[in-house]
């Protein structure tokens, strides 16, 4: 029996998607274990985050054939006659250099934070939000680290190079991570 004037809703529940599953070979102890886009895409982020914290190629110099200036954040090398690198920490860097290289540890540590938490909130739902939170922060903080570097360094955007492209794509892991391990905890994502 309906009640005369009562309003009732039906909520269709949200469509699921799969990514697909890996095929892993061999007695691997990880066969067991549900590997799902956001955790794929944040464990892809980490590491990629880390390379482009320590690598140095932010920006690249030719010099007319003679050799090429490569500058990081921490490191700056030269390829003249081979490769010669020193440290490029000095008292002395503009503060967007140090703005550039905060922001960028901490993508590092609050992305491996996330995955953690992650981890977790397959196992305790409480943790969601917090992985969702963890790889937001995260990926503003990566978003706040390129903007830096493009926005205030005195070199020529077509002088930009690998580790300043790839802080780009970890942004953008960090982001989709973030939507999809947030629409998991409302149920409209299935892990496999």
């Amino acid at each position: 029996e309906k009640a005369v004037g009562s309003s009732a809703r039906i909520e269709k529940p949200l469509p699921t998607t799969r990514c697909p599953k890996p095929k892993l070979v061999g007695s691997n102890t990880f066969n067991t274990m549900a590997i799902d886009c956001p955790g794929f895409l944040a464990a892809a982020a980490f590491p990629l985050s880390i390379f482009a914290a320590g690598a140095p190629f932010w920006e690249q110099m030719d010099f007319g054939g003679v050799g090429t200036l490569y500058m990081g954040l921490f490191l700056r090398c030269t390829s003249v006659n081979g490769w010669s690198c020193n440290s490029m920490v000095d008292s002395q860097d503009p503060a967007y250099i140090n703005a550039v290289r905060a922001f960028t540890i901490l993508t590092v540590l609050i992305s491996f934070v996330g995955l953690v938490l992650e981890v977790k909130a397959r196992s305790n739902e409480r943790f969601t939000q917090h992985a969702v939170a963890s790889f937001a922060i995260a990926g503003f903080c990566s978003l706040i680290a390129f903007a830096t570097w493009a926005g205030e360094s005195p070199i020529d955007a077509k002088y930009f190079s690998g580790s300043f492209y790839i802080q780009i794509l970890v942004t953008v892991l960090l982001f989709v991570s973030a939507w999809l391990v947030h629409r998991r905890g409302r149920g409209g994502y299935s892990a496999i």
